[in-house]
């Protein structure tokens, strides 16, 4: 256990006296480690808030209820106010408040939503960055980070190398479409700057987590997606996997291209379409199709 989490934990007995809060804070948080890939105390302070939501997204998969969601969830949030009491972050991943979610509200963009989303876009440094999460899934943190040397060219389109959770680098291939995109910003809208950061602001800085929240909400909007409140950032990421296993990527694929440690994370996150895929597949493949 990382020392300033034992700390944390311990002054819960202190504050209360029962061992009961002590153990179910200490399970859930090794929940919360495990699917993070948390060995360390700069791994916990290198989460976003777009890691929490997308533990949050995990917890809904797995049908849990609403009241259980807020119980797994509690102490990671306790344990980031108290980072943030102690002066070892700035501000706490769960600033942004979230609401606990049902199963329905999950959004996501099927393969028309994605093609018409591209092609409505305008700038060039949108076309380029939402084409290129759309077609390998990365998360925030991977993509605000990525530099111009990362991006290579390939038979095919391109390849970007990726360092993810844990430092572990992957891989990921896009199309040459996608690829005319990133070329096209880099040398007609890429601001000069002091970095190779790809992706980045008006003024040369990177881009944060609230800036392309936002714009990401403003583009759903302008290219007449209604429901575009109901969405965030991290839906993209989403909407990568669903439709790579509607095109046909198995789970072990889809696993590394997402850099899950464990494949039962993408199981139970994406298991909505693979049930689909199953029913969809024994449907056509009937036998009685052939009479």
């Amino acid at each position: 256990m990382i020392r300033e989490v034992e700390i944390f934990l311990n002054g819960l007995i202190k504050n209360d006296g029962k061992d009961n809060t002590y153990n179910i804070y200490k399970k859930n948080l090794e929940m919360w480690f495990d699917f993070q890939e948390i060995k360390t105390l700069d791994d916990l302070l290198k989460i976003t808030s777009f890691d929490i939501e997308e533990y949050n997204y995990f917890l809904v998969k797995k049908g849990l209820s609403v009241n259980t969601q807020f119980n797994y969830t509690m102490p990671i949030k306790q344990l980031y106010n108290y980072f943030y009491q102690r002066g070892l972050i700035d501000k706490s991943p769960y600033l942004l408040k979230y609401k606990i979610r049902n199963k329905k509200e999950t959004k996501f963009l099927n393969t028309q939503d994605a093609l018409k989303l591209i092609r409505g876009l305008k700038k060039p440094r949108d076309k380029a960055l939402y084409s290129l999460i759309l077609e390998t899934g990365m998360r925030y943190g991977e993509v605000t980070n990525i530099c111009i040397k990362d991006i290579q060219e390939s038979e095919d389109g391109g390849f970007v190398r990726v360092v993810g959770k844990g430092n572990k680098e992957r891989f990921l291939g896009f199309s040459k479409p996608t690829l005319n995109y990133i070329k096209d910003y880099i040398v007609n809208d890429r601001p000069q700057a002091n970095n190779d950061i790809l992706f980045i602001t008006k003024h040369g800085n990177k881009i944060d987590k609230r800036n392309i929240n936002n714009n990401f909400k403003s583009v759903l909007r302008k290219n007449g997606f209604e429901d575009y409140k109901d969405f965030h950032f991290h839906c993209l990421r989403h909407s990568f996997a669903s439709i790579q296993i509607e095109n046909g990527a198995n789970v072990k694929e889809l696993q590394e291209e997402l850099g899950h440690s464990d494949i039962s994370t993408t199981l139970n996150i994406y298991s909505h379409v693979t049930k689909n895929k199953m029913v969809n597949r024994m449907s056509a493949n009937g036998l009685l199709n052939q009479l």
